[in-house]
Order: C-alpha cells, then sequence, then structure tokens
C-alpha cells in the first residue's frame, strides 16, 4: 500500500538502537534504482524496517512510498526491530544496543535469569557468536570508551 511519507516517522526504539549511516550511498541507490523493498510500519504508522529508506526518500522529496503494515505488539517491536536488521552491517555499539534492549524483554517477560543463558540466546538472535558478544561486553564494562574506538578504526 502506497503511504504518504508525511505520515510516516520512525520508531522511537529504532533510534535507540541504530545510527542512520551512510544515508548518501543509499539516496544514490534508490535514485537508480527505487526502493527495492517496502518500509515495514506498524499500526502507527512508525517505521520498523526501513528507517535508512525513510531518510533518504525524505531526501529525495518523495511524497508517497510502498509500505507493508504488520500488527506489531509493543512488546514484540524490538525483536522485530533487530530481525529486520539482521543483514546489516552494524557497528559495535548497535550490536550492544540490540543486545540491551532484547535483555530488558527477556527481563521483563521472564524475571529472575541465568545471564550466560540469556547471552547464548540473545547472541543467536543478533547474528553474532556467543563469545563474541561476550567479548564486547567485557570490553563495554571495563573499558567502554574502547567501544567507539573499534567503531572509528573498523570503518577505516
Amino acid at each position: 500500500m502506497k503511504v504518504n511519507v508525511s505520515e510516516l516517522s520512525h520508531h522511537p526504539l529504532n533510534q535507540e538502537i541504530y545510527d542512520l549511516s551512510n544515508i548518501d550511498e543509499l539516496v544514490s541507490s534508490i535514485e537508480e534504482m527505487g526502493v527495492l523493498q517496502p518500509l515495514v510500519i506498524d499500526q502507527l504508522n512508525q517505521v520498523v524496517s526501513g528507517n535508512r529508506r525513510l531518510c533518504a526518500i525524505r531526501q529525495l522529496g518523495w511524497e508517497e512510498v510502498e509500505c507493508q503494515m504488520d500488527q506489531i505488539d509493543e512488546n514484540l517491536v524490538a525483536k522485530y526491530l533487530v530481525h529486520y536488521n539482521k543483514q546489516r552491517v552494524k557497528s559495535c555499539k548497535e550490536i550492544l544496543n540490540e543486545y540491551e534492549v532484547l535483555r530488558s524483554v527477556v527481563l521483563r517477560n521472564n524475571g529472575k535469569r541465568n545471564d550466560i543463558r540469556v547471552r547464548e540466546t540473545l547472541s543467536d538472535e543478533i547474528g553474532i557468536s556467543n563469545s563474541q558478544l561476550g567479548t564486547l561486553l567485557f570490553i563495554q564494562k571495563e573499558h567502554p570508551e574502547l567501544i567507539a574506538l573499534i567503531d572509528i578504526t573498523s570503518k577505516d
């Protein structure tokens, strides 16, 4: 279905997890090829998948865009955001953000938990190994300033 771009907004949780990076490259791609996948929106017209595409579309001045509307339970929106972004190349900060929002969902739904078991489950959902996630969590705990440094050097 076509939706007016002016009626769409970014889901607030998306902004807590992901940076809207490399928009200029996406603008060029959309100019050349169009939008290859529709944006996925919830019942409030908040973008759950396609936040970068929405930014690019706005830069291009489009008035309408193809969208797919999903009825998404607000308690599950974090899982949807992470799953829709599994293929994305993410910064360490974004991976840790994914872990934190998913962990809060697990804690809210399950109460007491075994941190190792939660980490194993969530690493799978995020799409990285349990040991990689453990390493990032250790670095974040012991030397949080290194996370930004890792992200900067990995872009070079």
